[in-house]
Formats: C-alpha cells, sequence, structure tokens
C-alpha cells in the first residue's frame, strides 16, 4: 500500500476528519464517558492525600524505567490524579512513578465499563472496522506463515477478533473484564483470562496484537517476555500505543487526556518502544501514526476546552494530516515487530 492509499486509508477512521463539522464527543459516546470519569474519580480519589495531591505511600510501588530500568536520573515533569510523572534522563522514555500496586488497577479494569461502551457504539464500531481492515492488511503482509492463528490481547467485546475472522484468521483473544469476558462467551470466541493461561494452552500463534493496552501494563517487559513465548518464530507483534511525541500530547502536555496516572503509566515514543522491543528480542519492522487530533488541538489553539463539542473552528492550514503522519505527529502509535 502507498502513501497515498495509507492516508486515504487512515483519514477514513479518524474521528476528527469524519466528524470536523460534527459533534464527534457526543456521536461516539464520549461524551458520556467523560462524565462517568467522575465515577473513576471515586474510585481513586480514596488513594491520594488532599495535603499534596500525591498517592498516599501505603498504595504505591516505586518503580525503575520500564525501558533502560534506571531508577536515579528521571527528572518530575508535573503531577496528575495523583501521580508524577516523569522523563528518564538516561533514555528519555516518559512514564509514572511510584505507581498504584497492581491490585487496584486490576480491581478497576475488571469492573469499569465507561470506555467499552463507547467501544460499543455504532459510529465508533463503524470507524474501528475500517482502522482494525487497515491494519491486519499490514499485519498479513508481514506475517511469512501460510498458518494464521491470531491473539488479541485486551480484546474487550471481541470486535477486532470478529474482523479479523472476517478476514480468514483463527482468532483467540485474553480479556480480565467481566462483561467482556461475557460478551466473548457468548459469541463463541475463544479467550484467556491471562497470558499464563494462554502459555499453559501451548498454543502458538503468527500474530499477536495489542490496542490500547501497553501503556498500561505495570511491567510491559515481562509482558513481552511472556508474548515471545506464545509466538512462533518470525511471527508478528503489533502494538497501538498513545505516541507520548505527537501534536496533541506536545501542545496540551498535562491537559492531554493521555496522560491519566492512574491507569496511563507508560508514554512511548518511537525511540523508546524500538529499545524495549529490541531488548526482549523483538525486531521492529515497521512504524507509523494515526489519528490526527485537529480537532483536539484546533479547540485548545483557539482558547476552548481541546475536548469540546466546538464546531466553527476552521483547522490551522499549518497541521494537515499528511504533514502530521509525515512526521510522526498522529495521537496513536502503531508498531509492528518480528519475533527473532
Amino acid at each position: 500500500m502507498d502513501d497515498k492509499k495509507r492516508l486515504k486509508a487512515k483519514n477514513s477512521f479518524d474521528g476528527s476528519i469524519v466528524f470536523q463539522k460534527r459533534d464527534f464527543e457526543k456521536i461516539t459516546g464520549r461524551n458520556v464517558h467523560r462524565k462517568n470519569l467522575i465515577k473513576t474519580d471515586l474510585y481513586f480519589n480514596k488513594f491520594i492525600n488532599p495535603r499534596n495531591q500525591e498517592f498516599y505511600k501505603k498504595y504505591v510501588n516505586k518503580r525503575a524505567c520500564p525501558v533502560c530500568d534506571s531508577e536515579d536520573h528521571n527528572a518530575k515533569l508535573f503531577n496528575k490524579n495523583g501521580a508524577s510523572h516523569v522523563k528518564c534522563q538516561a533514555c528519555g522514555m516518559v512514564f509514572v512513578t511510584p505507581v498504584l500496586k497492581e491490585s487496584f488497577l486490576i480491581e478497576f479494569y475488571q469492573n469499569n465499563n465507561s470506555w467499552l461502551n463507547v467501544l460499543g457504539n455504532q459510529y465508533q464500531r463503524e470507524l474501528d472496522k475500517k482502522k482494525y481492515k487497515y491494519v491486519l492488511n499490514l499485519i498479513k503482509g508481514h506475517v511469512k506463515s501460510s498458518k494464521i492463528n491470531i491473539l488479541d490481547v485486551g480484546c474487550a467485546y471481541g470486535l477486532f477478533l470478529d474482523v479479523a475472522m472476517q478476514n480468514g484468521w483463527n482468532v483467540f483473544g485474553v480479556e480480565i473484564n467481566k462483561d467482556a469476558i461475557r460478551e466473548l462467551a457468548k459469541n463463541n470466541i475463544c479467550y484467556w483470562d491471562s497470558i499464563e493461561g494462554v502459555i499453559s494452552s501451548q498454543k502458538k500463534f503468527e500474530a499477536v496484537t495489542m490496542w490500547d493496552i501497553f501503556e498500561h501494563l505495570y511491567h510491559p517487559g515481562k509482558i513481552l517476555e511472556l508474548l515471545a513465548k506464545v509466538l512462533r518464530k518470525g511471527g508478528l507483534l503489533f502494538m497501538n500505543l498513545p505516541n507520548i511525541l505527537s501534536l496533541s500530547s506536545r501542545i496540551l502536555q498535562e491537559k492531554s487526556s493521555t496522560f491519566d496516572g492512574r491507569c496511563h503509566i507508560n508514554f512511548f515514543s518511537d525511540k523508546t518502544i524500538t529499545m524495549l522491543l529490541k531488548k526482549h528480542k523483538f525486531r521492529v519492522v515497521e512504524t507509523e501514526t494515526i489519528v490526527t487530533e485537529l480537532k483536539t488541538v484546533s479547540n485548545y489553539l483557539n482558547f476552548d476546552d481541546p475536548y469540546s463539542p466546538v464546531k466553527k473552528h476552521p483547522y490551522f492550514h499549518l497541521f494537515t494530516p499528511e504533514i502530521i503522519h509525515q512526521n510522526r505527529w498522529g495521537s496513536r502509535l502503531l508498531v509492528y515487530a518480528e519475533k527473532i
């Protein structure tokens, strides 16, 4: 697929472009999700000391840089939702430390359905189907085997797996959310509730995908080690994750919804994710970005709430989808890596 075809495909599932003159937040149910963040606050606020707006020490664990393991060279960037966001001076990785203990996060993920409701929205589903078909085409181009088993880690209700199945893949998932698991069982999709469960099954895969999961992981390096055990040699690992060097993250910084502190705890760039993958025996074969967030940036540069439904602001001619993706400024980073 040449660059022009890729750009056309990316624009077809970019909410800022598809819904430029309409209320993207309301149409896709994101406005309801943002209201539901009050419930999220109620869950997490009990862990925060109101005097200094930082997590109580008894609820957190300090951690080293998830890329280079450095512990003593972190520069604090800002505090948000009780969490210190820092930048490793050794490798450039941005991450949260200390981080809430993993048991609290797992409890939240198992029972919170607010974002799952967005994923179930009909308009969001149509955008996602186009995005999934785009990525599956590229994954197939990188897979060298005639076998086509694919595992989606954090598969939610299984829409990606549905699309993959329609495109000839044998599909499997990993999920921990209780409502999502019930939906997977109802649709007869084979799933496990942990990667360890996949390993125990001795099932092997030509491709493993992770959509919007890697930024949540407590120990991302350890997860890569586990995934290497279920991928065949030469198999492909695909990740969709927030891009710390996106246009929206650079401009909005701590006001960006990318930075959460409670659930989003890892913020990779092209450079840092490549370093981590290499460290764990994966070779990056391609990276690219999707999702311009032009509406978000335009709102903010016009002194409005970046996530408001403002329609009147024209997009800045300085920023076009072509320029954004040529420079790897899209808000989501897509990574395709081969198991060595």
